[in-house]
């Protein structure tokens, strides 16, 4: 079994894939974004809504929204 981590959510697959949790979070956003899920322009929904929604915790989402 290869080796995984756990600080990621989902885990990542080996360890190379490892990126911070901010990072992730940012690249999720912009990915719901650019599919159109969050519209461009528009109010984001509340920390709450989206750490349920990217599956996160709130602090680290809030940290990348400032």
């Amino acid at each position: 079994m290869r080796p995984t981590c756990s600080a990621c959510r989902p885990p990542c697959h080996s360890l190379q894939d490892h990126k911070p949790i901010n990072q992730q979070l940012h690249e999720r956003l912009r990915e719901q974004i650019r599919t159109g899920r969050l519209k461009g322009g528009t109010r984001l929904p509340s920390v709450r809504a989206l750490s349920t929604a990217l599956n996160s915790e709130r602090f680290p989402l809030s940290s990348i929204l400032r």
